[in-house]
């Protein structure tokens, strides 16, 4: 019996220890809203710079699908949190786009590219048109 026990708590001890460690390896904080703002602003630079890139792709272009996609994930995770589910859906739908972005610029393939992008634009349309308003001075703020 004392095997079994010492056992039983060997084995709690390292499965504690595993998933320390794998949280400790996890984003557990979810963005504020001036995080999300600086975010979006970036998205917006980058979406832009983006424009067109299927006709002539490079590893910078690549790399800002990339990015991209690195930031819709933090988005998603910003409306769960919230538990907003169109946003989520808008997120993932983004998220997917940029990396069908990534892989069509990679691969060099400019009607699939194109197509990624126009998959991308509806979903910030999408968003903004249920989250996003325009301010008397101009900016923007989520409602």
């Amino acid at each position: 019996m004392k095997g079994v026990i010492t056992f039983a708590c060997a084995a709690a001890i390292a499965l504690g220890g595993t998933l320390a460690a794998q949280a400790q390896g996890m984003k557990t904080t979810i963005m504020s809203e001036a995080d999300y703002s600086k975010n979006m602003k970036e998205v917006g630079s980058t979406n832009t710079g983006l424009r067109g890139a299927g006709a002539a792709p490079t590893d910078d272009n690549v790399k800002a699908a990339q990015r991209l996609n690195a930031i819709f994930k933090d988005v998603q995770a910003y409306w769960e949190g919230r538990k907003v589910d169109d946003a989520i859906g808008f997120a993932k739908a983004a998220v997917a786009a940029t990396d069908d972005l990534g892989k069509a610029l990679m691969a060099k393939d400019a009607a699939a590219a194109g197509a990624a992008q126009k998959t991308l634009a509806a979903q910030c349309a999408g968003c903004h048109m249920a989250h996003r308003e325009k301010t008397p001075d101009g900016t923007f703020k989520m409602k």
